[in-house]
């Protein structure tokens, strides 16, 4: 941030700590409120990118799991200062790759709701990944921010957007309308495979070979080991919209048929690192890695196995 905008919030009593995340439209930022003594996460978005959901998150004010305090407007960028919490569902599975069953339904339920509550007022553009869900100090699930269109838009040029490029559902390939809300049930089927997989179901080092691997609809579901959650997933990918589950079809179904509205006993503990700049302020939100990580162990088979597919 600049001085002027240091200064601007210096004068309401909020003081920048760090750069926790910085994205291609915008940023989050750690902030600490002297008048209330705890911290805040301010996110600066570009305006021009970001009216519709402002807007749409402003019908929604009085829905606590995606609550936005305040907003402000400075030099061609809105500040939403929301509840800070510790870590999101990507980072959370980056470090725990062995969930345990009880671990992953209890995750895939607590992301079905919170998509669930985010459709009551259907926004007129966002879309599912798993760094979209936040994990509280609790370690519940809550919406956090969602991919625009504009940014699946410019996903394919723009090689810090590539993580929304891989929940994209095929109508953005195709040319079809899109419909957002079944749009969001393919981006849950990729979310749900890569937290059973820790994989994608498509991928490609390159942005039209991946598009290509996408409309052919091939991908490995014998990866995701319950059978319950394959199905789900399966249904979720359908290339066809309208034959992808709704969120209540997919309540009803087997594998969550017997959720436990306990907690889980054995939860994920919640990571917390540093700031960018190296300094520690709380509990920090760790920085995402640019997509794709090519390399790391985790995308080896997803690699190996995209190569055979765009040579067929």
């Amino acid at each position: 941030m600049n001085q002027k905008e240091r200064d601007h919030f210096e004068k309401l009593q909020l003081k920048i700590s760090s750069v926790i995340a910085e994205g291609s439209f915008g940023s989050l930022i750690l902030v600490y409120s002297v008048t209330e003594q705890k911290n805040y996460a301010l996110k600066r978005i570009q305006e021009n990118y970001f009216l519709n959901p402002i807007d749409y998150m402003k019908r929604i004010d009085q829905i606590s799991f995606v609550k936005p305090y305040t907003y402000y407007r400075l030099d061609g960028y809105v500040y939403m200062l929301q509840d800070y919490s510790p870590s999101d569902l990507y980072n959370c599975l980056k470090l725990h790759h062995n969930l345990t069953e009880e671990q992953l339904l209890k995750l895939c339920y607590e992301v079905l709701i919170s998509v669930k509550e985010y459709h009551r007022n259907p926004p007129e553009n966002g879309q599912i990944k798993p760094s979209a869900f936040i994990l509280d100090r609790y370690g519940r699930i809550t919406v956090s921010q969602l991919c625009s269109i504009e940014e699946f838009k410019s996903a394919q040029s723009m090689p810090r957007n590539y993580e929304c490029l891989l929940y994209m559902a095929p109508e953005f390939f195709n040319g079809h309308p899109i419909d957002p809300i079944k749009a969001d049930i393919w981006s849950l089927g990729v979310t749900f495979y890569f937290m059973a997989a820790h994989c994608y179901p498509f991928f490609s080092k390159d942005a039209h070979t991946y598009q290509k691997l996408v409309l052919k609809g091939n991908y490995a579901l014998q990866s995701v080991q319950c059978s319950l959650l394959r199905s789900i997933i399966s249904k979720c990918l359908d290339l066809n919209p309208e034959k992808r589950p709704s969120i209540e079809e997919m309540l009803s179904l087997d594998y969550f048929a017997n959720i436990k509205s306990k907690p889980v006993t054995n939860k994920l503990p919640i990571e917390r690192r540093s700031s960018q700049d190296g300094r520690t302020a709380g509990d920090l939100i760790p920085p995402r890695p640019n997509f794709p990580r090519i390399g790391s162990p985790m995308y080896q088979h997803r690699l190996s196995r995209t190569l055979s597919l765009e040579n067929r």
